[in-house]
């Protein structure tokens, strides 16, 4: 029993006399916290009521600065019910954000919207400068798509992630307002050319970087290889007419680090940057070979784990934007100047110009981004960001977007430094209508995506046909699977097995991280005939969750947080209440820099497994 229940159900109870009564007996009341762990100041706020809510803040003992257990403040609690007078004293006199986002995603000016409470919407509309509409929700580019870089052409806008060992390799998006991206191809089609074949999971191609120079487009990005290998980390550089292609082979440059980018300076001498620090690499006009040794410019503000170097001009000085701190929670972006190319190179006083200070913010681990300037003289960051759930992020790390603006002594400052954000104004920029990514796996926009090789996998238009692989997805050479990936933190992927299984052949779908960490639930066949099973494979091993008796029907995965829940024709089969191993942070073996992916498997030598109605092959959230 809560000690302050009796204070909880006055405010419940709306009875304001009441309360206040209490708390002169009971001051430390104000600072309770009811049995959902939210404190007693935000369930005033939530009544609605702006005298009471007025005296809680001016005349109790209450902590403003509390929040409750998911990072929600006083104005999300006021928002749903609020008056626009009420929700104007949270933001402009106690100096709540309308925007500020807790760990699930939710916004004070969102819950207003949510609740149609348009009278507090209209306020916010005004306290932002942007009515509900003109508003977008980051990441912009939800799911596994870390290590963003961005190039404009024209009104076009080209973003990069990496792919690590995901075929095919590194994955290239196109917006006109920044905001709505669509699938235009991938750069490494050629499975020999993308040098991906028995590469650990978490290996295979890191943080490329995109650039345009005299009517061709550039990526260069990290190979990187396995450990065992004599020179574990090279650079690969390639070009093309078009971002659709066609794209020349890659070429490969031993040089050790990670995270390149290029840059050419304004005299046409052309450069690549990469860590440590940010050292420069002279290269070919071509770009597709080194001239000489690297040398370091800059090392960085914090000088922990600096990486991701890229170089700008502007106003007659080099600018350096650095991502610092680990891929962790301490990530964030620096950036230094200087006069010349050389150096030597000043921190920016305002470093870091992106850092998620705040624990509970939806957006975490922010950091390794890239700079673009808009059509009408706008700037924008990208940068990648997770969203933990429980200290454990499913999704992997996305890519944000957030504007930068130039301080009057001339240096980049994103987000006015209040770090990430959960949502924000739309670009001055047209809207852009993307183009929905592809079922067909030999579209250049498919969906579709697998470990080091392609799949053998095929769409007429209703079914995906996938033929089995003798190896399981625990095995670095198979091609028994096919994937997408996980866009949202609630969300359900379905199939239906219309393929009748002879004795050791199996197939269903899966949630994949790597080849040691997915689980798959399906039908395997058996000289006594069908049994629908759930396995899990982690770091520690394989294990049988549950194994039953069935014939073929629907399977379903949905999740839910860290949570997976698994059906057979809308019949609950098995839960997995904290699938750890299916997040960047689970269970430590290999690099984790990857995400979760949903998709289909079939396990056997020679049959095609068919599945039908995908459920328009999407991700429900």
């Amino acid at each position: 029993m809560n000690e302050y229940a009796e204070y909880f159900a006055l405010i419940r109870e709306n009875d304001f006399e009441g309360a206040k009564a209490y708390l002169a007996v009971n001051p430390a009341a104000a600072n309770a916290r009811d049995n959902t762990g939210v404190p007693a100041a935000l369930r005033a706020m939530q009544t609605g009521d702006d005298d009471f809510c007025r005296w809680i803040i001016e005349q109790s003992l209450s902590k403003l600065n509390e929040t409750d257990p998911d990072g929600a403040t006083a104005l999300h609690y006021a928002a749903a019910k609020g008056s626009p007078e009420l929700l104007r004293y949270l933001v402009e006199r106690v100096g709540w954000d309308p925007l500020r986002g807790d760990c699930k995603g939710r916004t004070p000016y969102g819950i207003a919207h949510a609740a149609r409470n348009a009278a507090g919407e209209a306020y916010f509309a005004e306290a932002v400068g942007a009515a509900w509409d003109d508003l977008y929700a980051n990441p912009v580019l939800p799911g596994f798509r870390p290590d963003p870089s961005i190039v404009r052409v024209g009104e076009d806008y080209y973003m990069v992630n990496s792919s690590f060992t995901w075929f095919p390799a590194i994955p290239i998006s196109h917006s006109r307002d920044l905001v709505h991206w669509e699938p235009v191809g991938h750069v490494l089609t050629d499975p020999e050319n993308a040098m991906l074949q028995g590469l650990e999971g978490g290996h295979g191609y890191w943080a490329p970087d995109i650039s345009y120079y005299n009517g061709r487009f550039y990526v260069t990005a990290t190979l990187r290889r396995n450990d065992d290998h004599p020179r574990p980390r090279a650079q690969i550089v390639t070009s093309a007419p078009a971002p659709e292609g066609p794209w020349d082979p890659p070429a490969v440059i031993e040089e050790n680090g990670i995270d390149p980018s290029l840059f050419t300076d304004s005299d046409g001498k052309r450069y690549m940057v990469l860590n440590r620090g940010a050292r420069l690499l002279p290269l070919t006009p071509d770009a597709r070979a080194a001239t000489g040794p690297a040398r370091l410019l800059w090392y960085g503000d914090i000088k922990r784990a600096s990486e991701g170097p890229h170089i700008l001009q502007k106003d007659g000085w080099y600018y350096i934007i650095l991502a610092e701190g680990g891929t962790g929670m301490t990530h964030q972006i620096s950036v230094g100047r200087a006069r010349t190319l050389d150096g030597p190179y000043e921190s920016c006083p305002y470093d870091p110009i992106l850092h998620q200070y705040d624990p509970n913010g939806t957006l975490q681990k922010s950091g390794h981004g890239d700079l673009v300037e808009t059509q009408n003289g706008q700037w924008y960051a990208v940068y990648l960001c997770a969203r933990p759930q429980d200290g454990f992020s499913p999704l992997g790390r996305e890519t944000a977007l957030d504007p930068v603006e130039w301080t009057a002594d001339g240096w980049p400052i994103i987000n006015r430094r209040k770090g990430p954000s959960a949502l924000q104004r739309r670009p001055n920029l047209p809207r852009f209508v993307p183009h929905a990514a592809s079922l067909d796996p030999a579209d250049a926009r498919s969906l579709w995506v697998s470990p080091r090789l392609p799949a053998d996998a095929a769409w007429d238009g209703c079914t995906l046909s996938l033929r089995g692989d003798v190896r399981d997805l625990d095995d670095k050479a198979t091609k028994a699977g096919i994937y997408t990936r996980q866009t949202a933190l609630q969300c359900s992927f379905s199939a239906r097995l219309d393929t009748a299984l002879r004795p050791g052949w199996q197939a269903g779908i899966t949630g994949y991280y790597d080849e040691k960490s997915y689980c798959k639930f399906g039908l395997r066949g058996t000289e006594n005939g069908t049994l629908a099973e759930l396995t899990v494979r982690s770091p520690e091993g394989k294990t049988v969750v549950r194994s039953a008796p069935a014939a073929c029907g629907t399977l379903r995965m949905e999740a839910d947080g860290l949570t997976r829940r698994f059906y057979l024709d809308d019949t609950m089969f098995a839960e997995l209440p904290r699938a750890e191993f299916l997040a960047d942070e689970g269970r430590g073996c290999q690099k984790r820099f990857t995400g979760s992916m949903m998709g289909l498997y079939a396990v056997g030598r020679g049959f095609y497994r068919k599945i039908r109605r995908i459920v328009n092959g999407k991700l429900y959230a």
